[in-house]
């Protein structure tokens, strides 16, 4: 209650016959027997050592511990409450909970002469780094100096360490108090298990490498120092040892470090000098990138991300590569004198590079696929098998794969189809953080409440009083009518309780839509906070420097009166699909360390990226007319409470509906109950598997039974334009079944998307064979897909014909092979790329006599407004509104300035029955979505066909234009510096043009040059990126860092 700020007075009285304190015998001796237990182990008492505490009691009695110090019943017995519960937790191999606790226990003044608790609370918290010199116990002070020898050199082995064990258990039990007796086993048993667990004692054994191989890197400061449970079990699983496997551990365990490990283990070994790390979104790779630079920067290993372009990267020559690998004999060749190099990209650059230069993944000795359960997410699932199946073609035998995922839950089917032995799953469900789940209620004449554990039979229920309590705001000129906050709706709840609670640590409110997460954070702009309630905002909890870079970047990007910008300016950051990346970058830095506390998110929060927070208050699970996955929910719920931060996270029901209607709607409240129940996950599917998923009304309640799914397939394969006019028809001949031709046609252009990637596919194999070879070879590669070894069996014989299919569609429409595996290097289906040949023909000459990247872009507008799928650039008004607003985002003006010129403009589009002028919301969603992602990747391919048909020299200085271009479209920047400093690691759009603004005279172009421009003048550019927020400023000191 004192965490949810009920007042003192409002706490629930416990009963009198309760005595919590009775408790602490139990909890209490439960720790010290199993540490008693250990000690005796380690010294060779074989007798005590029969006896066998379970963990999970000394977990529980940890939990015991925590929970009354956390109750503030009794202040005096913090320390001893907190030391006692660290120790529990460590011992339990709950590290991430002790890390809380000793946190907590730092905050404390320590008793100077209980010296055995201060060696226990030494023991556990860095011994490396301590002299132990004021100890008074020499007993005590001979294990730390052990502990602290062996964890700087690997020297003063386990022998000696339990030689010292045993003499303070000696002296203990001979002379000790209870109390010096209780520490004294917590001393010896923390110290043996630390050694046990050590890096120094495990890294060794588990990668087969001698210890002075690893010497180098453990002793420095910032080396894992222990392996935490996750990192031991892939060690028992021989992932360090060059074993594939595919990694199922919730969010949380130490998965990130477990990677830097395999791929160390790699370099070190030899396997290989070059590792691939595939992840599905652009900021987790940024994030993988900027975590594996700071971890390797003093080894000499480069770790470099591909720009997320679709052209070559002048400063990643793949063909360098190939001494990597000696492709005769099949071994990773370790004599060449050449770095090792670890590249970060997603699945699309990947497909992108692998279109090109096939080879490079035969150069790859390690893959990793981080947050690997990507199959079934829509058009990019199918991008992502269609990756996997080309990279599990082409990867030497020898090479290890290693696919990771929090929320995988068919691991052995996946292992089995990606590495052809269901065995190779590593798979633990141990937390290292807790989670309690609540439900907002609102009951009938009483101030709100929180239900929690309500969802399980098998926990305690209790509830919170009095933690939702509306109040009257002040009215504004000219209003009569008196408002409230919070309402009933879930969204105000939610903004009400992340005030209430963010003084406890980061609080994210989820919505199911952006448009939501818009709506949170305009109303408490522009009217919660603009009234005034006696709540403070989230800004008095953040940092004010942060708050004040924010507001500084925000007014330089949306302007200074834009809703985000005074958003900003109380502590409230919207982070969802719309937020232009690197704001994104930057909130999830601030977020990371704890400088600003609160976030309204979408599912953007689930992407794999670490953010750390305390409380998850859920407004909806829907997401639109679909709840959101089971695993993705899971996912999200892995951000609360993170290890070695919060150790306990709360998920918040913020509807109230949900609880107080649990009985008159069952179906509701089951739903609900289900998405909590991790055994409710979905396993991971294929997308290429709903192409024979049937069509649905707009409820989803009803299917078409014919034509059959398998019927509606073949017709998108063979005869679109017929199956485009049936649905015409369906509403009518079904009137009172709620289909709309708008429902039906989405659902057909997602099965479609399907189809093209399969041609993608299909193309960029195809070699010079007949073409019943050619069909034949895609029956074949069919099979080699995780859709074919997922399916039943009936749906292996559909989808092997709609293969079949494609592949004669392919040789109807495009006969020539080399026209076919050129198309197959767009990434585009047949109908795209004959559109694009057809209209690069006719305009060949305008194309040939552009004179520069603005000059082409204009050349270039009316096919690209002819194939994207953004209906705003066809019906927006007036007519050429949104060329203005595309060469205003070439140009690099700020979203403010873009909406400023459709404004000028009068520009409208159509919704609806009505007429909606453009937001800001609109504006970044059309710049980094539609000219940013779909304009780029159409370029690409007018590209492919351009030069396919051109001179060397025109194909030159056209490569030149368009590849500026594209990744001007990409980044939304105005010229090659700006777009260096941007791939340098400032990938924010205003940020990248006052560096390169800044050092006018020094114009650069690639990032390398960028960051080595910046190594040579540190202080101008510290000084530039002064007012940014601190996010920048740590890509800077990793940059100049010796």
């Amino acid at each position: 209650m004192f965490e949810y700020g009920v007042p003192e007075g409002d706490h629930i009285e416990l009963p009198d016959d309760l005595d919590l304190e009775m408790q602490f015998p139990l909890a209490i001796g439960t720790v010290g027997d199993f540490a008693s237990e250990v000690v005796a182990k380690t010294i060779g008492n074989s007798i005590e050592a029969q006896s066998q505490t379970p963990l999970d009691e000394v977990i529980f009695s940890a939990q015991v511990l925590q929970a009354f110090d956390d109750s503030l019943l009794n202040k005096e017995l913090s320390f001893n409450l907190r030391i006692l519960a660290a120790a529990g937790f460590y011992l339990g191999d709950v590290p991430g909970n002790a890390a809380v606790q000793l946190s907590k226990l730092s905050q404390l003044d320590f008793p100077k002469h209980d010296t055995l608790a201060i060696a226990v609370k030494t023991a556990m918290d860095r011994p490396w780094e301590h002299t132990n010199e004021t100890l008074e116990s020499s007993r005590a002070k001979d294990i730390l100096d052990v502990l602290c020898q062996h964890f700087r050199n690997g020297r003063n082995g386990r022998q000696k360490a339990y030689n010292a064990i045993k003499s303070l258990r000696e002296w203990a039990y001979c002379h000790a108090s209870a109390h010096d007796l209780l520490m004294a086993d917590l001393l010896g048993a923390i110290s043996a298990t630390r050694i046990a667990n050590s890096a120094w004692t495990l890294l060794p054994r588990y990668s087969n490498l001698p210890q002075e191989k690893w010497e180098t890197y453990l002793s420095r400061s910032m080396s894992i120092k222990e392996m935490w449970p996750s990192q031991r079990l892939l060690g028992e699983a021989g992932l360090y040892k060059g074993t594939s496997g595919v990694v199922q551990m919730p969010t949380s365990a130490g998965k990130s470090r477990a990677t830097e490990l395999i791929i160390r283990s790699a370099f070190l070994s030899a396997r290989t000098k070059l590792a691939l790390v595939i992840a599905p979104f652009r900021a987790l790779c940024q994030e993988i990138a900027n975590d594996l630079e700071k971890a390797f920067k003093d080894d000499g290993y480069d770790v470099n991300q591909p720009s997320d372009a679709l052209q070559p990267d002048v400063e990643f020559d793949f063909s360098d590569l190939s001494d990597f690998l000696d492709l005769e004999s099949g071994i990773f060749d370790s004599e060449i004198e050449s770095k090792p190099q670890v590249i970060i990209l997603t699945p699309e650059k990947l497909l992108y590079i692998l279109r090109q230069e096939p080879d490079i993944v035969q150069k790859a000795g390690l893959v990793v696929y981080d947050e690997g359960h990507q199959f079934d997410t829509g058009s990019r699932g199918v991008t992502y098998e269609l990756l996997l199946t080309s990279i599990k073609r082409m990867l030497h035998e020898n090479a290890q794969s290693v696919l990771i995922s929090a929320v995988i839950q068919n691991a052995a089917s996946v292992a089995a189809w990606l590495l052809n032995d269901g065995s190779k799953v590593v798979s633990s469900r141990a937390l290292q953080a807790s989670r309690l789940i609540a439900f907002a209620s609102l009951p009938k004449g009483k101030d709100g409440q929180l239900q929690f554990n309500v969802a399980s039979d098998s926990d305690q229920k209790f509830f919170v009083p009095r933690v939702i309590v509306s109040e009257k705001m002040p009215r504004l000129p000219k209003e009569r009518k008196d408002r409230f906050f919070p309402t009933q709706e879930s969204g105000s709840i939610a903004l009400y309780l992340s005030l209430r609670l963010l003084k406890n640590g980061g609080v994210a409110i989820f919505t199911g839509r952006k448009a939501s997460a818009a709506k949170i954070v305009r109303e408490a702009v522009e009217d919660i906070f603009r009234r005034g309630i006696s709540l403070e905002p989230p800004s008095a909890n953040s940092d004010p420097d942060e708050i004040r870079r924010f507001v500084y970047l925000f007014e330089r990007n949306f302007g200074a009166n834009a809703y985000l910008t005074q958003a900003a300016t109380l502590g409230i950051f919207a982070h969802h699909g719309n937020t232009p990346q690197g704001v994104r970058l930057a909130i999830e830095y601030a977020m990371r360390q704890s400088l600003i506390r609160l976030i309204v998110c979408t599912s953007t929060l689930a992407q794999g990226v670490n953010l750390p927070i305390r409380y998850l208050l859920v407004t909806s699970a829907m997401q639109g007319r679909e709840s959101i996955k089971v695993r993705d929910f899971h996912n999200l719920m892995g951000r609360a409470g993170r290890a070695g931060m919060y150790g306990e996270g709360t998920v918040i029901f913020t509807d109230p509906r949900l609880y107080d209607e649990r009985v008159a709607k069952t179906h509701r409240w089951k739903d609900t109950i289900n998405l909590i129940n991790p055994d409710s996950a979905e396993p991971t599917g294929s997308t290429l598997l709903s192409l024979f998923d049937p069509l649905r009304n707009d409820l989803g309640t009803v299917i078409l039974s014919s034509p059959s799914p398998a019927e509606v397939a073949t017709y998108i394969v063979n005869d679109w334009e017929a199956l485009l006019k049936w649905v015409e028809s369906v509403p009518i001949n079904l009137p009172k079944e709620n289909f709309s031709v708008t429902s039906l046609i989405e659902q057909l252009k997602s099965k479609k998307k399907i189809i093209e990637a399969v041609e993608s596919f299909l193309m960029t194999y195809r070699s010079d064979v007949q073409p019943e070879t050619f069909v034949g070879n895609s029956r074949e590669l069919v099979t080699e897909t995780l859709a074919y070894s997922l399916a039943t069996e009936e749906q292996q014989i559909l989808l092997t014909d709609i293969f079949e299919s494609v592949a004669r569609r392919i040789e109807l429409f495009v006969p020539d092979t080399a026209v076919q595996q050129r198309f197959g290097r767009t990434l585009l289906g047949i109908d795209q790329a004959l559109a694009i040949e057809s209209w690069v023909t006719t305009n060949a000459n305008a194309l040939e006599g552009a004179t520069s990247a603005d000059h082409l872009f204009d050349v270039l507008w009316p096919l690209l407004v002819l194939l994207s799928s953004e209906k705003r650039l066809s019906d927006t008004v007036p007519n050429g509104a949104l060329m203005t607003l595309a060469l205003g985002w070439l140009a690099g003006d700020s979203f403010a300035a873009l909406l400023q010129r459709l404004d000028k403009l009068g520009a409208y589009y159509p919704y609806g029955t009505n007429q909606r002028k453009f937001d800001l919301d609109v504006v970044v969603d059309l710049c980094e979505q539609t000219f940013g992602f779909e304009f780029a990747l159409l370029l690409a391919a007018v590209k492919e066909s351009f030069l396919a048909f051109s001179s060397e020299q025109a194909g030159e200085v056209f490569r030149g234009y368009a590849d500026l271009l594209q990744k001007r479209l990409k980044y939304g920047l105005p010229n090659q510096s700006c777009i260096a400093f941007f791939e340098a690691g400032f990938a924010e759009r205003v940020i990248a043009q006052c560096l390169a603004e800044g050092m006018t005279q020094d114009a650069v172009q690639v990032s390398f040059d960028a960051r080595n421009m910046i190594r040579e003048n540190p202080e101008r550019f510290e000084i530039m990126l002064q007012g940014f927020p601190s996010y920048f400023y740590d890509v800077f000191k990793t940059i100049t860092a010796p």
